[in-house]
C-alpha cells in the first residue's frame, strides 16, 4: 500500500554509497523506519540537508507492514526550518530532543496528539524570540505527559521530589532516589509553564545541569533499561 503521512526525523544513517536510512516518528503509524535512495548523490533533486534530525517532512512511501523497513517514494520538506540549522545551541537542543524522542519511545502504534506536540516543539524551538536555554527541560519534564510519568502531586516548601514515585514529599527518609527542595521547585515551576513563559524561570548553568541528570535518572526509573542521553553529555557545555 501506498502511505501519505508527516514525518519527523529522530535519526539519519548513512547506508551505501548515496542513500540514508530514517528512524522516524509518523503522524499516520508512529515510528517507521525508511529506506530512501540517491538523496547523497550530486544528482539528486532533494538535498541531504532535508533528513536531518529534527525536520518536519510529508512523505509519500511503500508501506509494508511485515518489513522493518520500507521504501520512501516521495518526500517534501514540511516546515523549513529558519534558526534550528544555523544556531548551534538550538540545533544542539533540537539533537536532544530527538534522541530522547527516539530511545523513550517503545510502542510503534500512531499517536496524533504526541506528533503534534513533538512538532509544535520543535516550530517553537526554532521561532521563539525569547531565550530558549531552558527549554530542553521544559520539553523531558512535559514530555513524561505523554509516556505516563508526569510528576504528580504539589510542591510545597521543602518538599523533595522522589524520582522513584514521581511525587513531591516533606520526608525522605523512605527513599534514598530525590531532588533537594531548590530545585524540586524548578522541577515544580517547569511542570506549571507553558511555551509563553518557560523562559521566565531563572536558573544558571550548574543548576540546569544537575536538573537534566536527576530527570535522566526520573525516565531511568519509569522507562526499562533506557540508555544515557549522549547528546547533552556533548553539548551541556553549549545547552
Amino acid at each position: 500500500m501506498i502511505l501519505s503521512t508527516k514525518a519527523i526525523i529522530l535519526k539519519n544513517i548513512k547506508y551505501g554509497d548515496s542513500s540514508l536510512i530514517l528512524h522516524t516518528y509518523t503522524e499516520e503509524k508512529g515510528l517507521r523506519n525508511y529506506i530512501i535512495n540517491g538523496v547523497r548523490s550530486a544528482k539528486s533533486k532533494i538535498p541531504a540537508a532535508a533528513f536531518q534530525v529534527g525536520n518536519l517532512l510529508d512523505i509519500v512511501a511503500y508501506e509494508k507492514t511485515e518489513q522493518q523497513l520500507n521504501r520512501i517514494k516521495e518526500v517534501n520538506i514540511q516546515t523549513v526550518f529558519k534558526t534550528i540549522p544555523f544556531e548551534i545551541k538550538r540545533g544542539a537542543t533540537a539533537q536532544l530532543m530527538m534522541e530522547i524522542v527516539g530511545k523513550c519511545i517503545q510502542e510503534i502504534e500512531p499517536n496524533p496528539i504526541l506528533f503534534q506536540f513533538l512538532s509544535s516543539s520543535l516550530q517553537h524551538l526554532d521561532e521563539a524570540t525569547i531565550t530558549v536555554k531552558n527549554f530542553f527541560l521544559y520539553f523531558m519534564i512535559h514530555f513524561t505527559n505523554y509516556l505516563g510519568f508526569f510528576p504528580g502531586g504539589q510542591f510545597r516548601k521543602n518538599c523533595y521530589f522522589d524520582l522513584k514515585e514521581g511525587i513531591y514529599m516533606l520526608d525522605k527518609s523512605s527513599t534514598h532516589h530525590f531532588i533537594q527542595p531548590q530545585l524540586s521547585e524548578k522541577l515544580y515551576q517547569f511542570t506549571l509553564s507553558n511555551f509563553e513563559n518557560y523562559h521566565s524561570i531563572e536558573m544558571d548553568r550548574k543548576s540546569r545541569n544537575e536538573l537534566f541528570f536527576e530527570l535522566e535518572k526520573f525516565y531511568q526509573f519509569h522507562i526499562e533499561n533506557l540508555k544515557p542521553f549522549e547528546c547533552y553529555r556533548v553539548w551541556q557545555e553549549l545547552l
